[in-house]
């Protein structure tokens, strides 16, 4: 049986999954932005090392609002919150302009993989967040079919 969270509609298991990958993201970000391009950096021309310092910046902002935002998830069922303080916690994702496709034409392959990474994963959160802000309920949870003729008549 999926277990949900009465304060987090969304499953913890996803919550778990996504946090994982936003870590390893996190990780391989890091690492491709500050060691492992220096050669690279260095045949750039200097609107193409602005537009790399500029979009290692947008994917550290936000991947640490998507780590911020899963950690605060996740609190509740690691016994970090408790549930009453943890609705505190849960602020909605915020919004994160996505990188310019000019600015990407100008990184390097591996440094467009990652930034294009970072925004999708920033948008498959969004879409929780919304989803999760769209169902904000009370600490006793409705059926499923109810939320969504709710959801249905708000939309039409």
């Amino acid at each position: 049986m999926l277990k949900i969270d009465p304060v987090s509609p969304i499953a913890p298991r996803l919550v778990s999954s996504l946090y994982t990958e936003a870590l390893v993201m996190m990780d391989e970000s890091r690492s491709y932005f500050e060691a492992d391009t220096l050669a690279e950096r260095d045949t750039l021309g200097p609107v193409a090392r602005v537009a790399f310092a500029c979009e290692s910046l947008r994917v550290t902002t936000r991947l640490m609002h998507i780590v911020a935002w899963l950690m605060a998830r996740r609190m509740p069922e690691q016994g970090l919150a408790r549930l009453n303080d943890a609705g505190a916690l849960m602020s909605p994702l915020p919004v994160i302009a996505p990188s310019e496709d000019a600015h990407l034409a100008l990184l390097p392959p591996i440094g467009q993989q990652i930034v294009r990474a970072s925004m999708d994963l920033y948008e498959r959160v969004r879409r929780l967040d919304d989803e999760a802000q769209d169902d904000a309920l009370p600490l006793t949870r409705t059926s499923p079919a109810r939320s969504l003729m709710q959801r249905l008549q708000r939309v039409y």
